[in-house]
């Protein structure tokens, strides 16, 4: 009796250790870990940001979602594997793998329709951000929320920055100076 009521309190006192060691020796974690787009964060502030996240697995072929259906209000990050992003001619425009992030932006706006098809290329992992369960974050922990934000505003960073420079390589190809 006296054994099992101190493995109760044992496992009652370190559950959010024996939670954090399983969660940074799962494979998804460590992948997570070393994404660029997350390099200044603390430790505390990926785990808890991971934390939030929900992992699927897909196979080659899956859909996500076609251009032009409603928003699912989900932001996908890429862990590993290759999605294709589709324009509405069947043709591959681009294609997403470890650490590109997808959704973004009907995430932020609910009534914005999906402007390609997002379709698997080969197996993989993605962690994904439901809008549910961000607004709850950010009523019931502010300071999560905020980390959210930031994390959001670095991903639609990056993507400007993205544009930008294709916009630039494109202008100076048109121009004659393009490589």
């Amino acid at each position: 009796m006296v054994i099992e009521t101190t493995r109760k309190s044992y496992a009652r006192n370190n559950e959010p250790a024996i939670l954090n060691a399983l969660i940074e020796s799962s494979k998804s974690y460590q992948l997570f870990r070393q994404l660029p787009l997350l390099s200044d964060l603390t430790d505390q502030a990926m785990q808890d940001l991971y934390n939030c996240m929900e992992e699927r697995k897909f196979t080659h072929d899956d859909i996500f979602y076609t251009g032009g259906s409603t928003s699912s209000r989900v932001i996908h990050l890429v862990l590993d594997g290759k999605v294709n992003a589709i324009d509405p001619f069947q043709e591959v425009f681009t294609q997403l793998s470890t650490g590109d992030v997808f959704g973004v932006l009907s995430f932020l706006d609910g009534q914005r329709p999906h402007a390609a098809t997002l379709r698997a290329a080969s197996d993989g992992t993605l962690l994904m951000l439901d809008r549910c369960l961000f607004d709850v974050i950010t009523l019931e922990d502010p300071a999560m929320g905020n980390q959210l934000l930031f994390f959001m505003f670095r991903l639609l960073s990056m993507t400007s920055l993205k544009l930008e420079t294709e916009y630039a390589n494109m202008h100076h190809f048109a121009l004659g100076r393009g490589k």
